[in-house]
């Protein structure tokens, strides 16, 4: 949870992959933060505190034209994905793009 002043302004979720350095993030930030740049700030520590992690991937809602902007600032690579709803993002250490038979990680649902 990322906090201002005290108070929360972001949550931020990483998955890892059962048996890689792959990593599933998911980030919300409270709507009255949106812009102020708390969620490059989140997303920028998040990749440097997990430094054995060489893969990201973040699933965006097409419709969500300012979160697709932030992940392409970032450098991360929008991926061809089967899904009507979501954009696939990628971030790469080196910034490398995933191979042709690149599949996202498979993280466990309990």
């Amino acid at each position: 949870m990322g906090c201002e002043n005290g108070e929360p302004v972001s949550v931020v979720s990483v998955s890892r992959d059962v048996v890689g350095n792959r990593a599933v993030i998911s980030l919300l930030v409270a709507p009255e933060r949106r812009r102020a740049g708390v969620a490059r700030a989140t997303m920028e520590i998040v990749r440097d505190a997990f430094p054995d992690v060489d893969e990201f991937v973040a699933y965006v809602d097409r419709a969500n034209l300012p979160s697709a902007a932030l992940m392409s600032s970032l450098r991360l690579a929008a991926v061809p994905y089967q899904d009507a709803e979501k954009t696939l993002f990628v971030w790469r250490r080196g910034g490398t793009l995933p191979p042709a038979d690149w599949a996202p990680p498979e993280i466990p649902r309990y």
